[in-house]
């Protein structure tokens, strides 16, 4: 697996981690309105993440094939389509929209989070440590 691909699955990782925080968090201490907002919030964002994590897996393997990067037009569609969820979501459920808006930015911390990690986090090694004693 390529160093991109890790971090978007640890981002990913890091969405379901602190939005599954946010929810409980959220669950003692705030209004069912509220939770709600949150859980839907957080759902709409992890599954927007994972979808937008496999069309670039997909789009970046095509594109390395000698592909055109024109297929990228598909996620014009996708974007449409969040749009419209989440339209539909604050117009029709019975959610708090500053709840849905705090689950659905938990994007937000879950990239912030990584990029704080990738800075602090030691370059992996190409060689042992033996073999940068011995050679």
């Amino acid at each position: 697996m390529t160093p991109a691909a890790e971090t978007l699955r640890r981002i990913e990782r890091l969405n379901y981690l602190f939005g599954i925080a946010m929810v409980l968090v959220s669950l003692a201490v705030a209004s069912k309105a509220f939770v709600g907002g949150v859980m839907v919030g957080v759902a709409i964002t992890c599954l927007n993440f994972a979808v937008m994590r496999a069309l670039g897996s997909g789009l970046t393997k095509h594109v390395a094939a000698g592909g055109s990067p024109g297929k990228a037009m598909i996620l014009l569609p996708k974007t449409i389509v969040l749009m419209a969820v989440v339209a539909l979501a604050l117009a029709f459920l019975p959610i708090d929209p500053l709840g849905f808006v705090m689950g659905f930015s938990i994007i937000l911390l879950s990239i912030t989070t990584e990029a704080v990690i990738s800075i602090v986090r030691p370059p992996a090694a190409t060689t042992s440590p033996d073999e940068q004693h011995h050679g």
